[in-house]
């Protein structure tokens, strides 16, 4: 098992509770996304576990070690890319993952760096000092570092905030090509929902410091199954959208229908799948009500963003 928590509780000196009662078991070759709404506790139990927080109370294990009697092992058998880009200026790419690899007692492995180095597009940049390098070639290199002691466990934070798109796209690949290459254990925190569902296979909601969902992804989202239905309206008769579209959704709101936005011209609406039917053909009656056209509809699964933002608003009731 590459991760065990059992009754993990961390309470600050404030008397905030950031973790309440926290349970987790992640299997070795297990690739998991944890997610949650900012404060949710996400950021608090990663740096417990890489060692930079202190929790109050609980076990934790991580490679088969009791992190307070065997830090230095557990640390060993795990690999960190934090949310926040680390680097020092004195030191070239190289130089980085060279004086990384000593910090763990690890000498002696330019091969292993050149591979790395590699597989990750830097080899060109080797000899870089690492202040000149782009956001995008940093983020590459942080996880260059976290996989340069070859962790059996790597730990994600938000590996891709704020880079671009093309960035992001072209991270993903390198991410999930050397998670399945190396068969890593991975544990993520992302608010990007699609990058959860492309790396992982199973999903925990955090909340409030609690867990309140932990699945396989495709069973979570079967659970939660609903349809993304995009109208794209013609307001010909409406001298004003805005006041028109406040009407609609409070008319809506009526009918229980939730989940509505506005975008433009657009009403996002989300659905179950077994009310679809009737609840789309009072959709269809509101918006003639207000003399309001439907251009076109688009209908599709709702993606586990909106299986994420259920769970939410379930917890919060």
């Amino acid at each position: 098992m590459s991760l065990k928590i059992q009754n993990l509780n961390k309470i600050y000196k404030n008397g905030f509770n950031a973790l309440n009662d926290i349970n987790i078991e992640i299997n070795g070759g297990e690739k998991v996304a944890l997610l949650g709404l900012n404060g949710a506790g996400k950021s608090t139990l990663v740096g417990i576990l890489s060692g930079h927080i202190i929790k109050t109370s609980g076990f934790i294990e991580i490679g088969g070690y009791d992190i307070d009697k065997n830090r230095i092992e557990a640390t060993k058998s795990l690999g960190v890319v934090h949310q926040e880009i680390i680097y020092d200026t004195f030191f070239t790419v190289k130089e980085t993952l060279k004086l990384h690899s000593g910090y763990y007692g690890i000498e002696n492995n330019d091969e292993e760096i050149n591979e790395i180095l590699i597989a990750f597009e830097l080899k060109d940049k080797a000899d870089t000092n690492t202040k000149f390098l782009s956001g995008g070639m940093r983020r590459r290199l942080m996880i260059a570092k976290a996989l340069v002691t070859k962790p059996k466990f790597l730990i994600l934070d938000e590996p891709t905030v704020g880079i671009d798109v093309n960035q992001r796209l072209n991270m993903w690949n390198y991410l999930d090509s050397i998670i399945k290459k190396l068969n890593l254990t991975i544990l993520l925190t992302t608010h990007y929902m699609y990058e959860a569902e492309l790396l992982c296979d199973r999903i925990i909601v955090i909340h409030g410091g609690k867990i309140i969902a932990d699945g396989n992804k495709f069973e979570i989202m079967k659970k939660y199954k609903m349809k993304h239905i995009t109208l794209n309206l013609n307001y010909k008769d409406s001298h004003n959208i805005k006041n028109a579209q406040l009407s609609i959704v409070n008319d809506l709101k009526i009918a229980h229908i939730d989940n509505i936005s506005f975008i433009f011209n657009y009403l996002n609406i989300y659905l179950n799948d077994e009310d679809f039917d009737s609840k789309l053909n009072i959709i269809k009656k509101i918006l003639q009500k207000y003399k309001i056209e439907i251009q076109d509809i688009k209908i599709n699964d709702a993606d586990l963003e909106m299986t994420f933002t259920k769970i939410i608003e379930e917890a919060k009731c």
